[in-house]
């Protein structure tokens, strides 16, 4: 079951706590899920200033966030 809103809470605690480069795309994937475009962007590059060796990972998830909206991330899946 698919709770954006519950996952947003979840990972802003997460976030406060462990602010980690993987825990920072969580929260950015949280954002972008209830339609904070903004906010996911701007936390994925915070992620990817915390972790540049995954760079081409975190690129990859701002494209995403970018280019599809959530709801139509998995309407095939």
């Amino acid at each position: 079951r698919r709770n954006p809103k519950e996952a947003l809470d979840l990972a802003r605690s997460a976030a406060a706590l462990a602010p980690e480069s993987f825990v920072l795309d969580t929260l950015a994937t949280a954002y972008w899920a209830n339609g904070f475009v903004d906010l996911a962007v701007r936390t994925e590059l915070a992620a990817l200033k915390k972790d540049p060796k995954k760079a081409a990972y975190y690129k990859l998830r701002l494209e995403l966030f970018q280019r599809q909206s959530y709801k139509d991330s998995f309407k095939d899946g």
